[in-house]
């Protein structure tokens, strides 16, 4: 039998499940920002010959280095934002078969039970998920201190 304060654990178990989420669009919403200015800038300075030196087989080598991680860093970023399989706690079909018309037996307990064990396995999933995603984030994150080393780079061989 379930207390109603086992249930409020479980249900801000939940929600620290949900924020984590959130953390992690915000994450990589960062990530796509910071991409897209480095991003910018080099297109740009590529685009206009006399500011970068392109005859020089290095900073070739380091121009299609960095499409390469960019194109990379972009793919775990997608692949994180596309992991959408969050998985919600109540399902309403459940509900409606668990409770017959003719059952007088079933109470706050059963309730209480039932919606506790709908917690703890969408916590179960949503961590499996969210871990998912932190993990193609901090693949993502070692992309990008990559690409900022090679823009550095680039500009150090090219200034100089």
């Amino acid at each position: 039998m379930t207390s109603k304060s086992q249930y409020e654990y479980f249900e801000a178990r939940y929600a620290e499940e949900l924020e984590r989420v959130r953390d992690l669009q915000k994450k990589s919403q960062v990530y796509l920002s910071i991409i897209s200015i480095i991003s910018s800038i080099i297109f740009v300075k590529i685009y206009n010959y006399n500011d970068l030196n392109l005859q020089d087989c290095i900073s070739k080598i380091l121009i299609c280095l960095f499409i390469a991680d960019l194109l990379f860093i972009l793919v775990y970023l997608i692949k994180s934002i596309r992991v959408q399989e969050y998985c919600a706690v109540f399902n309403p079909n459940n509900y409606l078969d668990e409770v017959p018309g003719d059952q007088p037996s079933y109470n706050d307990d059963d309730f209480y039970d039932n919606r506790v064990a709908d917690f703890i396995y969408a916590i179960s999933e949503n961590q499996k998920i969210n871990s998912k995603k932190a993990h193609s984030l901090k693949i993502a994150e070692y992309g990008l201190f990559a690409l900022v080393i090679i823009v550095l780079v680039l500009f150090i061989l090219n200034l100089v």
